[in-house]
């Protein structure tokens, strides 16, 4: 309703469209590799990208998003421990300077 009353509404309008100024793909996404998926004891987590300047950070979090563990390493293969935990679904984040990823890991 409007505040002529009721009824149907007529006209014209135009739409602009402008582009999305100052975002850069800042994705690790194709520069990471993790393995195997399900794990059942070790997680392997290869970043291609030299880890010199900025440490790489990673993080694992269960479904409800609880912490269960973080590093900073500048090697470029890494193996997380994972038989301590229990069998289910967990969260990986990689991060390195402004640049992340995230990846799911099933342990079973």
């Amino acid at each position: 309703m409007n505040t002529c009353g009721n009824g149907p509404i007529s006209g014209t309008a135009t739409i602009t469209v402008a582009p999305l100024l100052g975002v850069d793909d800042n994705s690790l996404d194709p520069l990471v590799k993790t393995y195997p998926v399900p794990t059942q004891t070790v997680l392997r987590v290869e970043v291609d990208l030299p880890l010199t300047h900025d440490p790489a950070t990673l993080s694992l979090v269960d479904a409800e998003g609880r912490p269960i563990l973080q590093q900073n390493t500048r090697k470029q293969l890494n193996e997380l421990d994972l038989t301590a935990q229990p069998n289910g679904l967990y969260f990986l984040r990689i991060q390195v300077g402004d640049r992340q990823t995230v990846r799911k890991v099933l342990k079973q």
